[in-house]
This record gives C-alpha cells, sequence and structure tokens, in this order.
C-alpha cells in the first residue's frame, strides 16, 4: 500500500506543481497582510457604508452610480461571517484577487505547468493587481469573472464537458452583474472569435493553408457535419451551436437566473432587472462617457506602464521583435533586404529631423505642385515610394521562398519601420499639433501623439493576431488580441481613472508570461556554444534587473506609499491625517464618558462626510447638515473654506485643527532629468502636492 502510494506521489506532484501554489500561498499572503491599515478611499466608504445598510437590514436597490449589484450580496457573507470593520471590507477583493490567480490552475493543459507557473508569478507580484486586489472596489471581482470566463471557455473548448460550460455561463452572469466593463469585454471576445473564423475561412479556401487551423473544434466538426458545409463562412459556429442546443440553453438559463436574482435582490425589487438590462445601466454609464465625468489624456495609462509595469512591456515587445528577427533570418535574402532597409529608415530619420524644415531647393520647386513644400516632405515620400517598391520586387523575385508566417513577417518589419519613420516625420514637423476635433473629437484623441501611439498599437496587435492564427496558436492570439483592443478602448473610455488599468493589465500579464514559457523552451538554450553561454549570462542578468524592478515597485507601492499621493495609482487619496483624526475623536468619546457619550458627539458636513460615513457608521446623529450657527457638540468637521462662515461660533469655545481629507500630485512640466529620475525610483517628488482640507474643531476644557 505504501508503495502504492508513494507511486500515485510521484506521479501527480512534481516541482512545477509544487512551485504553482506555493506561488498561489505567497499571493494570498500579500494581498492579505496588513490589509487595514490604509484610510478608506471615498468609494470605499461609500461602497462599505451601502453595503453595510444592506446588512443591517435597510435594504438594496440596483444604482447605475455604484455598478452592479454582486459586490453589495457577496459583502454580506463576508459581514455576516467576519464582522464588520475595516479589515473585512476589503477582505473580499483579495480573496477573489487570490482565486484569480488560483484559476489559473486550468490553463495547464494550454500552456503547461511551467505556463502556469511563470503566468502565476507575474500576476501575483504585480504592482497593479496587487494593489486593487487590496481595494474595496469592483474592479478585483471583474477581473476574477473576466478570467474566469476566459478559463472556462477554453476548457469547455478543449473538452466539451457540460459542467465547464455552466460554470461559463454563471461566470458570464456574474461578469455582468459585478461592472458595465462587462460589455467592453464581451465585445472584445466576440470581435476576436469574428476575426479567427474570418481568417480561418480565407485560409481554408487556399489549398496551401489546409489543414493550417485545424484543431479541438475543426476536429468536432469534421466528424459530425458533411464537407461541403463544414468550411463555409460561420456556418462552422451555426453547426456547433446547433449540435450543442440543449446544454446551451440551459447554460442560458443559468445565465438569466442569476442575473434576475441579483438585480432583482432576490424579487424585492423587480424594476431592477430591467434596469440592469437597459434601462439604467446603459443609458446612465454612455452618458457619463459623452461628457466625460473624470477626463483624462487619451494616452493616461502610457505613464503607468513606465512606473508599475515597465518588465512586461519589455517582455511583451521584445518577443515581438525577436519573432520578427527570427523569422527573417531563416530567409537569408529577406534579413539582407530588411537590414538595408532598416539603415535606410534612420538615414532618413536623421535627414528629417535635422534637415526637415529646410525648404526646397530651386530646381525641385515644381514639387510644391504635389505638395511637397520642404526636404522632410521629399524625403518622407521618397522613402515610402523606395521601401514599396523595393519590397513587391523583392517578394515577387523570391515568391517561392516565402509562406505565410514569412510574408506576415517580411511585411510587418516592413510596415513597423515605415510608420516609424512617418511618425518621426509628424513629431517632427508638428510637434504637439492640436488634432481637428472636427474629425477626432468621437475618437477623443486631442494630440497628434494620441494619434500615433494608438495606431502603433492598433497595427502591432492585429499583425500578432493574424500571425499567431497563421501559425496555429490561437491562445496567443486571443491574448494579442484582447491586450491591444482592450487599450485602445480604455484609452477611448470617457472615465480615465487608475483601477481601470487592471483591466488593461490582466491580458498583457498572461501574454507575457506566455512569452517567457517560448522564451524558456527555445531551443538556443540546448546549445553549448559560448554564444548561448553568453546569452544565459545576460538573460539571468536582465531577468535579475527584472525582478528587482518588480520587487521594488510592489512593495513600495501596496505597503510603504499606499496612501502617498506621489504614486500615480493612488488617486485623490484618504489622507493618513484623517487616522489620526479618527483616534482624537474616539479619545475624546472616550474621555466623555459612555453616558454623556450617547448623546451626538460630533457634527460632520461637507466633503468629509465620505469616509466619516463609514467610521462613524455605529455613531448616534453626527451628520449635520444645514446651519452649525447654534452646535452644542464637543466636536465639529466642516469643509476649510467654510470656516469663515462660522468663526463667531468656535472662534472662543473651540479649537481649529487643519486637517488634510485627501491629497495628490500633479508632475509640473520644469522637473529636470533628476528629478525624473528620483521620481521614477524613489517616488520623491520636485514640486508641492495638493490636498482638500477639513477644519476639526474640538471644545476647549474649560468650557
Amino acid at each position: 500500500m505504501n508503495e502504492d502510494f508513494q507511486y500515485h506521489t510521484k506521479q501527480t506532484v512534481d516541482w512545477w506543481t509544487l512551485a504553482f501554489w506555493g506561488i498561489v500561498a505567497l499571493a494570498f499572503f500579500l494581498r492579505f497582510y496588513d490589509l487595514a491599515s490604509m484610510p478608506l478611499h471615498h468609494d470605499e466608504s461609500l461602497y462599505g457604508v451601502y453595503c453595510w445598510r444592506f446588512f443591517t437590514g435597510q435594504g438594496y436597490q440596483y444604482d447605475p452610480m455604484m455598478h452592479g449589484p454582486f459586490m453589495f450580496h457577496f459583502q454580506l457573507i463576508i459581514f455576516f461571517l467576519m464582522g464588520v470593520s475595516d479589515f473585512t471590507v476589503r477582505v473580499a477583493p483579495a480573496l477573489f484577487g487570490t482565486l484569480l490567480i488560483a484559476g489559473t490552475w486550468y490553463l495547464k493543459e494550454y500552456i503547461g505547468k511551467a505556463g502556469i507557473v511563470l503566468v502565476a508569478l507575474l500576476l501575483t507580484l504585480s504592482p497593479t493587481h496587487l494593489y486593487f486586489s487590496r481595494f474595496m472596489r469592483h474592479d478585483s471581482y471583474m477581473a476574477f469573472f473576466t478570467y474566469t470566463s476566459v478559463v472556462f471557455a477554453l476548457c469547455y473548448y478543449r473538452t466539451r464537458h457540460k459542467s465547464h460550460l455552466y460554470l461559463l455561463a454563471a461566470s458570464v452572469a456574474f461578469m455582468f452583474c459585478v461592472k458595465e466593463n462587462s460589455y467592453i469585454h464581451t465585445f472584445i471576445f466576440v470581435t476576436f472569435l469574428l476575426l479567427k473564423e474570418t481568417v480561418g475561412y480565407v485560409l481554408r479556401r487556399r489549398p496551401q493553408f489546409q489543414g493550417l487551423l485545424e484543431g479541438q473544434f475543426s476536429v468536432y466538426l469534421r466528424e459530425r457535419f458533411p464537407d461541403e458545409y463544414r468550411d463555409q463562412p460561420f456556418i462552422r459556429l451555426w453547426l456547433f451551436l446547433r449540435a450543442q442546443r440543449d446544454p446551451l440553453i440551459f447554460a442560458g438559463f443559468i445565465f438569466l437566473w442569476i442575473y434576475l436574482l441579483l438585480y432583482s435582490t432576490f424579487f424585492t425589487n423587480p424594476g431592477g432587472f430591467l434596469d440592469g438590462v437597459y434601462r439604467k445601466s446603459l443609458t446612465y454609464w454612455w452618458n457619463q462617457h459623452d461628457i466625460q465625468r473624470i477626463k483624462g489624456p487619451f494616452l493616461y495609462y502610457i505613464p503607468f506602464f513606465f512606473l508599475y509595469e515597465l518588465p512586461v512591456m519589455v517582455i511583451v515587445l521584445g518577443t515581438a521583435f525577436s519573432t520578427l528577427v527570427r523569422l527573417l533570418f531563416r530567409l537569408e535574402r529577406s534579413l539582407n533586404a530588411t537590414i538595408m532597409m532598416l539603415w535606410l529608415i534612420i538615414f532618413s530619420a536623421c535627414l528629417i529631423v535635422l534637415f526637415g524644415h529646410h525648404l526646397l531647393p530651386e530646381w525641385c520647386a515644381w514639387l510644391t505642385v504635389a505638395g511637397v513644400n520642404n526636404m522632410a516632405t521629399l524625403v518622407l515620400g521618397l522613402s515610402i515610394l523606395g521601401c514599396v517598391v523595393w519590397g513587391i520586387v523583392h517578394t515577387i523575385g523570391h515568391w517561392q521562398q516565402f509562406t505565410l508566417k514569412h510574408l506576415l513577417a517580411y511585411w510587418g518589419m516592413r510596415g513597423f519601420l515605415l510608420y516609424t519613420l512617418v511618425s518621426v516625420y509628424l513629431v517632427s514637423q508638428y510637434s504637439f499639433y492640436q488634432l481637428p476635433q472636427k474629425y477626432f473629437g468621437f475618437t477623443h484623441m486631442e494630440t497628434l501623439p494620441d494619434l500615433v501611439v494608438s495606431l502603433y498599437i492598433l497595427c502591432i496587435g492585429l499583425w500578432g493576431t493574424l500571425y499567431s492564427i497563421a501559425v496555429k496558436k490561437p491562445l496567443l492570439a486571443f491574448f494579442i488580441y484582447w491586450s491591444a483592443i482592450g487599450f485602445l478602448i480604455y484609452a477611448y473610455a470617457g472615465e480615465k481613472v487608475p483601477w481601470l488599468f487592471l483591466h488593461i493589465m490582466l491580458p498583457l500579464l498572461i501574454l507575457a508570461g506566455l512569452c517567457l514559457r517560448q522564451l524558456l523552451e527555445a531551443e538556443i538554450w540546448q546549445r553549448s556554444h559560448i554564444s548561448t553561454r553568453l546569452l544565459r549570462a545576460a538573460a539571468i542578468g536582465i531577468g535579475s534587473l527584472f525582478i528587482a524592478f518588480t520587487l521594488h515597485t510592489t512593495l513600495l507601492l501596496n505597503y510603504h506609499n499606499r496612501a502617498n499621493p506621489a504614486e500615480r495609482m493612488v488617486y485623490t487619496q484618504t489622507s493618513n491625517d484623517m487616522l489620526h483624526m479618527l483616534d482624537t475623536i474616539r479619545r475624546i468619546q472616550f474621555e466623555i464618558g459612555a453616558e454623556a457619550a450617547q448623546q451626538p458627539t460630533i457634527g460632520v458636513q461637507g466633503n468629509a462626510v465620505w469616509p466619516l460615513a463609514w467610521y462613524l457608521r455605529d455613531d448616534e446623529g453626527w451628520y449635520h447638515p444645514g446651519d452649525m450657527t447654534d452646535i452644542q457638540r464637543p466636536m465639529a468637521v466642516i469643509d476649510w473654506d467654510k470656516r469663515e462662515d462660522y468663526h463667531d461660533t468656535f472662534a472662543e469655545n473651540y479649537r481649529e485643527i487643519r486637517v488634510k481629507l485627501r491629497e495628490w500630485w500633479i508632475p509640473g512640466q520644469d522637473g529636470s532629468l533628476k528629478d525624473w529620475w528620483y521620481y521614477f525610483l524613489y517616488r520623491h517628488v520636485y514640486n508641492p502636492t495638493g490636498s482638500s482640507d477639513v477644519a476639526f474643531y474640538v471644545r476647549r476644557l474649560d468650557t
């Protein structure tokens, strides 16, 4: 019996498995450690108070301003099991952040155990994911159910087990019950399926591409349906839906019942169902998008990549570039042509930057008729014409050497280099030119760099998606598409806030894990050549730098600067001064005594109502709207700019304390390179922070 047990253990447990669950345990610790020390943000206190009211029997009805109903219902369970406190109000986001990482286990059949370990490690140590897993908002739940929807969809695609389909339906239902991001994510998923099916149909129509997209879905259809129907555009999807009709209908009922129960608050608010479907949810948030309630620049999230997720971006973009180079190395002539083109682009870019504003010589004056007004335009036009013609001639001359993936690599590299040259031209000639809002207003783009960067991301994303489909890597194609289109949609959205960056990073972190797995399994590491040893040493050095940067950034943000406005991730956060003020309030209430404390001891109005509504939730009569002229309470809190209105009330008998309520930092334009470097590494700000303050009045002891 012991031998059987030992044999079974050896077969089911390995170092990758132990590493994965060890990382999950680390994720649990990082997300729950010191969870309650940061003062509650305005939004955290708002959600916490409404969850507490629901828990104490004051009811709940769906309100689109506070997003979906899932969080309010689930928080009842947390409060029931663990009580109401600053810790328990953040338990659920931390729990779902940990469960998201554990859910990566289901991807092991797709990316292997090494792959899930790398993905889990990136998710665990991500500064962004960790921060918002310790933050009482909907976004941790949203990320979890989006991820589980993808995971169970992949499991069902591979196994056709009905249980996976039903779990997929439940995940999608909960996703729609969390937040309106669900419409964005659903759009991304559906458009990818349509793109993949369209590309697949085109490839299957070409004899040289037959068998290129064979997979579980194709095998399933081939076994059940005749050839004349299988390869018609989108007929494959229809045949699949027809074959799985009954399980899909039952899955639809699961979705409907979860959605109905939560939005109607278990039938106590029947109108909430239609409010969630269309009557309030979509209309309210589309209006917020139109008016851009929390407006930010189109490229608002770009600094977050550099400050917090730089290693992830280097891994993803470096893999894309190395894939192009590796493919071109297999075609020596294509590589030589690309290298020559690269030097041409660099030479042309130098000419544009150095001499671009010079006028054309007189013998070229006739070109002004065609819109060529200076040297930059002439160099750009000749470069584009030369590179395109050269590429076409080269492709035709060596057509027999090109496969589909080589064509995508060759022209992908050419397009990237040409677009880079165009970008240099546009920025050098027009700098931060304001885009005409007549044409670009609906995109929310305002400056030329907005357009340049967006086209970069769109082109690289679509190229990577098409290439991955062509080489039979649909999972990689999906995460590339999700990353690129997701970024562009959130850049377009009318509300720019740091917690939405979590949804941009989710697919990118998984994509980075897939890229690292591909790097680890590369054939080059098996060679014994000296160049391989040098590459291995360089990889270890770069990897060590990436790990050091990630650990430094993660620990600095999540445990040292959690409420420090110097962090871009910290958004108008409640100041730590508010916790000191609360300590004073509790001390004075204790000094007053239990009998006197049964009467209202403090009056609060103005901006400080949130987060004090959470901290004073058990105090009777703390909220004091209207006039405070005749207030007799031992303490009062008002907005700092209102104190002159009550000068006669508080000047004689009360002690005034200025308290920072919320803090922020806006980077100045006059920072030196040294200032930026110290900010990048240590978050040392080089210009003053701003704050919204309150006046805290404490009655003197002798009155």
